[in-house]
């Protein structure tokens, strides 16, 4: 029974991350184009990426730490900066985080709660942001239905922001990156779960897993 109204409580938790890289044969700006469902050219590779038909794109934006240039807000300077500046052939471009929205809460909802994680934890410590939010469209969903997967991307650069440009990359070991993903999931859950708490909604959310949690 215990089991049953943990289940039935629990919200969805998803927190996963990867890096965008050149040695496998990604582009930033394709990566950008594609999330924010836009239509951007790639300088490096004189090609352009349109994805202005992909529908379920609830929003985009770009936030910048303070004294960030304007031209760091236009999708296609600023990756095609990115792309400038990584000059090896298997350059590390950007990091990628995916998150689960809760589909209890608006759209209007979820971006104030994915605004105030990547402030407190990214845009503070001068790292540019670009972020997209899914609600990927159901043919078969009623309309008083909620979206069934809402979700986030979050793309930004390995380099902090320092004056008109960006500095040195930034560098640490598989444990310390390992040690930095374990905490942002954490605190995302709080974030989340404080949002669910606002909303007058009894779920929650656990960045642990099952077996930490101890449930069989």
């Amino acid at each position: 029974m215990l089991y049953h109204l943990l289940l039935t409580l629990m919200a969805l938790y998803h927190y996963s991350a990867q890096i965008i890289s050149r040695s496998a044969g990604k582009s930033a700006v394709a990566a950008a184009a594609y999330r924010a469902g836009e239509k951007l050219w790639d300088e490096r590779y004189g090609k352009q990426y349109d994805y202005r038909k992909k529908q379920g794109v609830a929003h985009s934006e770009i936030l910048l730490p303070v004294g960030a240039p304007a031209w760091m807000s236009e999708r296609q300077m600023l990756w095609n900066q990115i792309e400038a500046i990584e000059k090896h052939p298997r350059a590390q471009l950007c990091r990628e985080f995916t998150v689960a929205l809760q589909s209890e809460l608006s759209v209007e909802q979820n971006l104030e709660l994915l605004q105030g994680f990547l402030q407190e934890q990214f845009v503070s410590r001068g790292m540019v942001i670009d972020l997209a939010i899914h609600y990927p469209i159901d043919q078969d969903k009623k309309a008083d239905e909620p979206c069934q997967n809402p979700h986030a991307h979050v793309m930004y650069p390995l380099r902090q922001v320092v004056g008109d440009g960006f500095g040195n990359k930034l560098r640490g070991t598989f444990a310390e990156h390992q040690s930095e993903l374990l905490a942002e999931r954490e605190t995302w859950a709080r974030h989340v779960n404080a949002a669910l708490a606002k909303a007058g909604i009894e779920e929650w959310v656990d960045h642990r897993s099952l077996a930490e949690q101890g449930i069989e």
